[in-house]
């Protein structure tokens, strides 16, 4: 399964292939085109934890029908800084803090259940079968996630990736498969949700 940052800078999109030959390494997936105009190129690969077997997740840059980087393709001025300065062996991580949303738009848990089966107790553990199946499932795959938990505000947390620059969009892959019909949010400037809600009658 190909994915690639969309045209918005902000959400992931993806799509499957088959190969007549398993991939030794990471030269050997094709370019591909996607849309109308442009191409996405893979650039790391990681075992498949929702389908298994030999299947893989393919995170590719995008390209123009020139072969230059996209817009919103930051990674390659990303990789030639990297470059530049491996003999240092540079390590970082990053924290990606998000919020789980019910359909309706609020929060997980939110005001509908407090007076129910929930108690103030074990409100914070709002959501934590979805991050932990999340935690499991990157692991699996074998990416560089190593820390998670939940925030102060209800059905809030955040993860911790890294060393790599493409930790924080792979971590982000398995949460569509994971969120048990719920929107979970990673970005504040995503159009559909945001990490943490200032106001709203059902938080």
């Amino acid at each position: 399964t190909y994915i690639w940052i969309d045209g918005t800078g902000l959400k992931l999109e993806c799509k499957t292939r088959t190969l007549d030959a398993t991939p030794v390494n990471i030269a050997d997936y094709p370019i591909w085109n996607y849309g109308r105009d442009g191409y996405i190129k893979p650039v790391a690969d990681y075992p498949d934890p929702f389908l298994g077997g030999q299947n893989k997740l393919v995170l590719c840059e995008t390209l123009n029908t020139d072969m230059k980087p996209t817009a919103t393709n930051h990674r390659a001025n990303a990789a030639l800084v990297m470059e530049q300065a491996n003999k240092y062996a540079p390590w970082f991580g990053m924290k990606q803090e998000y919020c789980l949303f019910d359909h309706d738009g609020s929060t997980l848990g939110g005001r509908r259940f407090v007076y129910g089966n929930y108690t103030p107790r074990n409100i914070a553990a709002v959501g934590r079968e979805i991050v932990q199946a999340h935690y499991r499932l990157c692991l699996h795959a074998g990416l560089k996630i190593y820390s998670t938990n939940a925030g102060r505000a209800r059905a809030s947390g955040r993860s911790l990736s890294g060393p790599t620059m493409e930790s924080p969009w792979e971590t982000r892959c398995g949460w569509p498969t994971t969120s048990f019909n719920v929107s979970p949010s990673s970005s504040e400037s995503s159009p559909t949700s945001i990490p943490r809600p200032r106001t709203s009658s059902l938080w």
